[in-house]
């Protein structure tokens, strides 16, 4: 697991600039904004110069999937089926498209027009999904940060 402070973002708001990235250290100590300098000039040669900071922390990004999308009555969706890093959205979009693909089976089910199979097909839909989501979120997060430079 790599240690961050934020997603990569670079830019300015309201006249002032701000610059975060994955950091990829295993120091758990608090944040500094020398530590922070002595890690940009190690990896941009220098080129990027943090001037100020109202906040710093770190943050680890977990990656989870469940085994199954079936236990019995239990169909987990979303966040208690899948974690994996927040960039881009796509652990939303992921539940979302999991619920949706649940909810007309189970109102089938519940009615007594849906069968066991169809229930089935929950897993067997919705799960490749996720390592594939993590796999994409993981790469982008390694491309986007200083962790690539």
């Amino acid at each position: 697991m790599r240690r961050l402070a934020g997603t990569a973002l670079s830019g300015s708001f309201n006249g002032e600039r701000f610059l975060m990235g994955e950091i990829a250290s295993s120091d758990d100590r608090e944040p500094t904004r020398e530590w922070l300098q002595s890690l940009a000039d190690e990896r941009t040669g220098g080129h990027v110069r943090i001037t100020g900071s109202l906040w710093l922390t770190t943050f680890d990004i977990h990656h989870a999937i469940v085994p199954r999308y079936r236990l019995g009555r239990v169909f987990p969706a979303g966040d208690s089926a899948h974690i994996h890093s927040p960039a881009g959205g796509q652990g939303m979009n992921t539940g979302m498209q999991d619920a949706y693909n649940l909810a007309w089976k189970l109102a089938l089910a519940v009615r007594g027009r849906g069968t066991e199979e169809l229930l089935e097909s929950y897993h067997a839909e919705r799960h490749p999904v996720a390592p594939a989501t993590r796999d994409q979120r993981s790469a982008q997060v390694a491309r986007t940060t200083w962790a690539e430079l």
